[in-house]
């Protein structure tokens, strides 16, 4: 071989062998895979695995999570009007010319205060001038004493009777009622600006009480809620429902009521009225005639006489009631003195329950 074949071949061996090293450290750093290929499909995968991740996530919580229902209404099977006037007719209606008001109690004869009075200042021997606020009707127009000061409220006018009240929000808020029968509450509005605003006409006369003395006879009272009660021109008897802005004639309350006092079972009404959201069993609205709360269950009699249960402690967002057995209920009888309930069925077989409460449409 000739000198010039030898330098031929070194090269050519040079060459591959630079090129084999080339290609060796090529294949070590992409491990012998398309680096840039890779990264892209993992990223799109990692991001669909997330977000399918994720969007069952909220779906699970949004299901799963418990709603603010703490009470159940039913329909009944025959219309519910229940006449409350008594119950307001009691009350005094009497026209007002003055009240006052020591602390949070008011009264329209200071010497109805000094009770509250004398528990504050047993050794004073004050009976009269030691109220906070006093408000006082003198032709026609309202004129108020606060810490021994007395004003005139302006662009008040034809007041034929006033009652004061303590809210405890707000402070002493006055109701009157003008010539024209026309009723009004006077308080600050959100500006801190008194203010009278028109609440009812066609008012004959009117009572303000706190809403536990009477209402909760009529709807479950939580606190203390003014409410007003009144005999239209008209003879209707209207009360207000939890605000000044709704009043209801009593005579048409639609509906029937029960809630626990201690809050061992949720509120429930009995009603027929479209304002309510009745409960369901079988996407169909439960249709009742009787209900009475066990222990750990609510029992409800339905109108195709079955008797359907629900768990005191369920979320009364879903539909968790019970059949309790295919067999219709044939009669049904109380023994309120014991409180028992004992159930006959169309086989002939009794059951009888310990009952807590019971919400019967007859």
């Amino acid at each position: 071989m000739t000198n010039i074949n030898k330098k031929i071949l070194l090269v050519i061996i040079g060459v591959l062998s630079i090129s084999c090293v080339a290609l060796g450290i090529c294949f070590k750093m992409t491990k012998g895979k398309p680096r840039k290929f890779e990264q892209h499909y993992n990223d799109e995968i990692v991001d669909k695995t997330d977000n399918d991740f994720n969007d069952k996530d909220n779906k699970t919580d949004d299901e799963e999570k418990e709603c603010n229902k703490y009470e159940l209404a039913f329909k009944s099977l025959s219309p519910i009007s229940l006449d409350y006037s008594n119950l307001i007719n009691k009350l005094d209606y009497s026209i007002m010319t003055r009240y006052y008001c020591y602390q949070d109690v008011c009264k329209n004869l200071e010497k109805q205060l000094l009770s509250y009075y004398k528990e504050n200042e047993p050794n004073s021997k004050k009976t009269s001038g030691f109220a906070d606020y006093y408000v006082k009707l003198s032709n026609g127009k309202l004129k108020e004493t606060k810490e021994g000061k007395t004003t005139q409220i302006n662009g008040i006018k034809n007041v034929t009777s006033v009652i004061a009240h303590f809210s405890v929000q707000e402070g002493i808020i006055l109701f009157y009622l003008d010539s024209s029968n026309n009723l009004y509450i006077y308080k600050a509005n959100d500006d801190g600006i008194r203010e009278s605003k028109l609440l009812y006409k066609r008012v004959k006369d009117f009572a303000v009480f706190e809403g536990n003395d009477y209402i909760s006879s009529i709807l479950p009272s939580e606190g203390q809620n003014i409410t007003i009660a009144l005999h239209t021109l008209d003879n209707k008897f209207m009360i207000s429902y939890y605000s000044f802005d709704k009043f209801i004639d009593i005579k048409n309350v639609d509906y029937k009521n029960i809630y626990s006092e201690n809050g061992d079972f949720p509120n429930m009404y009995l009603s027929q009225s479209k304002n309510f959201n009745y409960e369901k069993h079988d996407n169909k609205d439960i249709v009742v005639k009787e209900i009475f709360i066990t222990k750990e269950k609510l029992n409800i009699i339905t109108s195709d006489d079955q008797l359907l249960t629900l768990s005191i402690d369920t979320n009364y967002c879903k539909d968790n009631y019970e059949l309790y057995k295919k067999n219709k209920v044939k009669d049904i009888k109380y023994d309120d003195k014991n409180l028992k309930v004992s159930i006959k069925f169309d086989d002939n077989s009794e059951q009888t329950f310990d009952f807590l409460k019971k919400l019967s449409i007859n």
